[in-house]
């Protein structure tokens, strides 16, 4: 069950009508979960997380701004601001039953989102080059880390949970939502602009 991974790789796999996040943990050749649905990324739709020998166990959905269980049960929020001030952007991940947890950029990653580079142009461009690191922490909780791994085939993600009690499923909508918000793939700059060209999307 993807609730008992700790420690993921996310490779997205976007098309005019598909969206799909192939989940993998280390030592395992084949793909151990999937986030699907058919539609563009930047539709409204939740995406389908199935697990199991065959990726057919719904474990539940997940969309940007929250998740819920098989039982459509939601599990809680995450949100995200990018001040172009000092301070820079700050994620907010609220999960039922735990204390509010706050993400921040780590390492070279908060050097580049706060402060006067916060101000240069193009700077999500330079995630595809670099990596984006962000850790959440909360009263009592050592929280969770997600990053967007340097590269420009197809954007990937390591998901890490430092908290036994954080949901990886809560944990996928804040991936989620850098990829289908933040993330400056040219490629998804084009089925952006094209999407209006397929009905329902």
């Amino acid at each position: 069950m993807i609730g008992t991974l700790r420690e993921l790789t996310l490779t997205s796999r976007h098309t005019l009508h598909t969206t799909t996040f192939e989940v993998s943990v280390e030592g395992q050749p084949d793909p151990v979960a999937r986030l699907h649905k058919d539609h563009v990324f930047t539709s409204v739709h939740a995406l389908a997380v199935h697990s199991g020998p065959g990726l057919d166990v719904l474990e539940g959905w997940v969309t940007p701004r929250w998740a819920a269980d098989e039982n459509e049960t939601r599990l809680g929020t995450v949100d995200h601001t990018d001040s172009r001030v000092v301070g820079g952007e700050r994620w907010t991940f609220e999960q039922i039953g735990l204390p509010a947890l706050v993400g921040r950029p780590t390492g070279t990653t908060r050097a580049r989102y706060s402060g006067p580079l916060n101000l240069a142009p193009m700077k999500r461009t330079m995630d595809m080059l670099f990596t984006y690191r962000v850790r959440f922490r909360g009263p009592g909780s050592e929280g969770f880390e997600f990053a967007r791994l340097a590269g420009t085939r197809h954007p990937r993600y390591s998901l890490r949970l430092h908290d036994e009690r954080v949901s990886t499923l809560l944990a996928l909508s804040a991936v989620y939502y850098y990829d289908r918000v933040l993330d400056d793939d040219p490629r998804k700059g084009l089925m952006n602009a094209f999407k209006s060209f397929r009905p329902g999307s």
